[in-house]
C-alpha cells in the first residue's frame, strides 16, 4: 500500500490520530477538482472515484491489535509473504462493508474474527464521496454474544442503512469479479464465460446493464420458443387445410342431403294437406249424400200407412238383427277357431239363428197371406153388404141373411184367430231376439276369457302364443282340425275345483297342441319348429274319445265315499283334448285312484272352497 495520491480530507473532516502500530502517518493535502464520468460515477482529477476505500482501521481484528491503513486509488490486489496479514485485511474489508463470512470461505461466525483473548473488536472503513464529506462505516464485533452493531459517520444505524450505502456506491462483495478472497480463487477459475460476463456486467456496468442482458436472454429464449410454436402451428395448418379439402366433398354432400331432407319434409306436409283436402271433399260429398238420403227416407216414410210403417220397422229390426248376428258369427268364427266346444256352441247358435230367421220369414209370408186373405174377406164382406143393400128384401130372405151372418161370424172368428196368431208370432219374435242377445253376451264373455288366456300365454310362453296366432290364419294347410293348447280350450265348470283339475294335468300339457293325424302333426312341426324356429310341443290325439268313457262307480257310491265326482264332470273341453290330458283307462284297465291335492290354481289365486274330494281316473 502507498500513501501517494491519498485524497485530501474535505473541509471539516477530523485529522488522523497517532495510533501505535501504524506504518504510515496520514498527511494533509489540498483539495483536487472533480468531474463526472460517463458512467455516472464521480471522478477526481487525481484518480479517486466515488466509493473507493480511503482508509482502513482495525482494532482487535484477527492478528492486528490496532492498525490504520491508507490504500491508494489504484488498489487492485494485496500481495505479500505468508503470515503478513493479507487475508486479515481482505476479511476486514468484507466484514466492514456488511459481507457474509461465507464469502471469505474461512470462519462461519463473527466471533472468529475477533483477536484471541479479547472481548471484542471493530473494523472502520472510510469511503470516498465526491459529493462532500467522506462516509465512515464502523462495525463493532462482540465475542461473547457473537453479534455486531453498525455505526455510520459516528451514529449507530441498522444494517439496512449500510446495505443501502454499499448498493448506492455500487459495492458488490458477492461478485467475484469485484471482490475475490484467496480461498475463492478456485471457484472463480471454475466459472464459464457466460458467468464471467454476467459478473463483469454487474461489476463495471450500469445498474440496468445486467437486467437488460437478462431480459435480452429471456426474449431470445422466448423467440426460439415462439418460432418453434409458429412452425408447429404452420405444420398443423397444412394438415388441417389438407383435411378440410378432403372433408369439403363430404360437407357438400351433407348440405345436399340436408336440403333434400327439408324438401322431403315439405313434400310430406304437402301430401298430408292434399290428403286432408281430398278426405274433406269426400266427407262433404258423403255428408250431402247422407242429408239427401235422410230427406228421401223421411219423404218415403211419410208416404207409408201406419201399419206399413210398423211392418217396415219390424223388417228393419229383423234385418239389423240378422246383420249383427252375421257380424257376431264372423267375429266368433275368427276368435274361437280351434276350440271344439266353442265351435259346437257357435254352430248350434248359427243353426238356431238361421232357423229363427227362416221361421221369421215363413211367419212373415204367412202373415202376408193372412193379411191378404183378411183383405179378400173384407172385400167380400163389403161386396156382400153392398149386394144386400141393393137387393130387394123378399119375405124369404131371412134364411139367407142368417146364412151370411153365420159366414161373417165365421170369417170374423178366423180373423180374430189370425190376429191372435200374429200376436203370438210377435211374442215369439221378441223371445228369439232376447235369446239371440243372450247368445251374443255369452259369445262376448267367452271371447274376453280367451283374450285373457292369450295374454297369459304370451306372458309365460311367447313361442306357443305366436304358434296359436299362426294356426288361426293357416288352418287350411291341415287335413283335419288341430286343437290349440288346453290353456285356451279347457274350462272348469266350478272355479273352486280349479286346483284339483290342474293337479291332474302335466305342466307341458297346458301348452301342447293336439293333432288328429300324423300328417297334420308333421306339417305343424315343420312350419313352426323348422321354419319359424318356435319351441312348441305337439302331441297326437288318442284313438278313443273321453266322452265314451263310463265309470264303474256310480255317483251315489262316490258321494258316500266323500267324493264330489269324477274329474271329467268338472271340465268343459273338446273330446280329443280331454282324451289327451285326462288319464282315462281303457276298458280293461279301469282302476280308480285317488290323490289329495292342495296346490293353488294356475289360472287364479282361488283355493278349493269345498271339502269334497275328486276321484281321478
Amino acid at each position: 500500500m502507498s500513501t501517494k495520491g491519498r485524497p485530501p480530507r474535505p473541509p471539516g473532516s477530523a485529522g488522523p490520530s497517532s495510533i501505535p502500530g501504524s506504518k504510515r502517518p496520514r498527511t494533509q493535502s489540498t483539495s483536487s477538482s472533480v468531474v463526472a464520468s460517463g458512467s455516472g460515477a464521480v471522478v477526481h482529477t487525481d484518480g479517486w472515484n466515488e466509493g473507493q476505500i480511503v482508509r482502513i482501521r482495525l482494532h482487535n481484528f484477527l492478528t492486528f491489535d490496532d492498525v490504520e491503513l491508507y490504500p491508494s486509488p489504484k488498489l487492485n490486489v494485496i500481495v505479500g509473504p505468508n503470515g503478513t496479514g493479507k487475508s486479515s485485511i481482505v476479511c476486514a474489508i468484507c466484514i466492514g462493508l456488511g459481507g457474509r463470512p461465507t464469502i471469505l470461505g474461512r470462519a462461519k461466525e463473527l466471533k472468529d474474527f475477533v483477536k484471541h483473548n479479547t472481548v471484542g473488536g471493530w473494523v472502520e472503513l472510510e469511503l470516498f464521496s465526491g459529493r462532500g464529506k467522506n462516509r465512515v462505516v464502523r462495525r463493532l464485533l462482540s465475542c461473547d454474544a457473537n453479534t455486531s452493531s453498525w455505526m455510520l459517520d459516528g451514529k449507530e444505524v441498522p444494517k439496512k442503512k449500510i446495505e443501502e450505502l454499499t448498493a448506492d456506491l455500487h459495492i458488490q462483495l458477492d461478485n467475484k469479479c469485484q471482490f475475490l478472497p484467496q480461498d475463492m480463487v478456485v471457484e472463480f477459475a471454475r466459472m464459464d464465460a457466460c458467468s464471467l460476463l454476467e459478473e463483469t456486467e454487474k461489476a463495471i456496468g450500469t445498474k440496468d446493464l445486467y437486467a437488460n442482458h437478462s431480459k435480452l436472454k429471456e426474449l431470445q429464449k422466448n423467440r426460439h420458443s415462439s418460432r418453434s410454436r409458429i412452425e408447429e402451428k404452420m405444420r398443423q395448418r397444412e394438415v388441417e387445410v389438407g383435411r378440410n379439402q378432403l372433408l369439403q366433398r363430404d360437407v357438400k354432400r351433407f348440405n345436399n342431403r340436408k336440403q333434400f331432407l327439408t324438401q322431403i319434409t315439405h313434400l310430406k306436409m304437402k301430401k298430408c294437406w292434399l290428403e286432408y283436402q281430398r278426405g274433406r271433399a269426400q266427407f262433404q260429398e258423403a255428408k250431402e249424400a247422407r242429408k239427401k238420403a235422410v230427406r228421401e227416407f223421411r219423404l218415403a216414410t211419410n208416404e207409408y200407412q201406419p201399419i206399413a210403417k210398423k211392418h217396415e220397422e219390424q223388417e228393419k229390426a229383423v234385418s239389423s238383427f240378422v246383420k249383427n248376428s252375421q257380424a257376431a258369427r264372423d267375429v266368433w268364427r275368427k276368435s274361437m277357431r280351434g276350440q271344439q266346444l266353442s265351435r259346437d256352441k257357435m254352430e248350434g247358435l248359427e243353426d238356431e239363428v238361421e232357423s229363427l230367421a227362416q221361421e221369421l220369414e215363413e211367419k212373415k209370408r204367412e202373415e202376408a197371406k193372412r193379411l191378404k186373405k183378411v183383405a179378400t174377406i173384407q172385400n167380400e164382406i163389403q161386396a156382400y153388404t153392398l149386394e144386400l143393400e141393393q137387393m130387394e128384401k123378399p119375405a124369404s130372405i131371412s134364411p139367407l141373411i142368417s146364412e151370411k151372418n153365420t159366414k161373417i161370424r165365421a170369417l170374423g172368428g178366423e180373423i180374430a184367430a189370425l190376429r191372435q196368431e200374429m200376436h203370438e208370432i210377435c211374442a215369439q219374435r221378441e223371445e228369439h231376439i232376447q235369446h239371440m242377445k243372450r247368445c251374443e253376451d255369452e259369445l262376448g264373455q267367452m271371447q274376453n276369457v280367451r283374450n285373457q288366456r292369450l295374454r297369459l300365454l304370451q306372458r309365460f310362453d311367447r313361442h306357443t302364443h305366436d304358434a296359436v296366432v299362426w294356426l288361426e290364419n293357416h288352418r287350411h294347410l291341415f287335413n283335419k282340425h288341430v286343437f290349440e293348447p288346453i290353456l285356451l280350450s279347457v274350462n272348469v265348470r266350478d272355479a273352486s275345483y280349479t286346483s284339483q283339475v290342474e293337479a291332474v294335468l302335466a305342466g307341458r300339457d297346458f301348452y301342447s297342441f293336439v293333432a288328429l293325424t300324423k300328417e297334420d302333426k308333421s306339417t305343424l312341426l315343420k312350419e313352426l319348429s323348422d321354419r319359424m324356429r318356435l319351441k312348441i310341443n305337439v302331441v297326437l290325439a288318442p284313438s278313443h274319445d273321453v266322452s265314451e268313457y263310463r265309470p264303474d262307480i256310480s255317483p251315489d257310491t262316490l258321494a258316500r265315499c266323500g267324493f264330489a265326482g269324477m274329474i271329467m264332470d268338472f271340465i268343459e273341453a273338446p273330446g280329443t283334448s280331454a282324451g289327451h290330458v285326462l288319464p282315462v283307462p281303457q276298458p280293461a284297465q279301469r282302476t280308480p285312484r285317488q290323490r289329495p291335492l292342495t296346490r293353488a290354481a294356475r289360472w287364479g289365486n282361488e283355493r278349493p272352497a269345498k271339502s269334497e274330494k275328486i276321484l281321478y281316473l
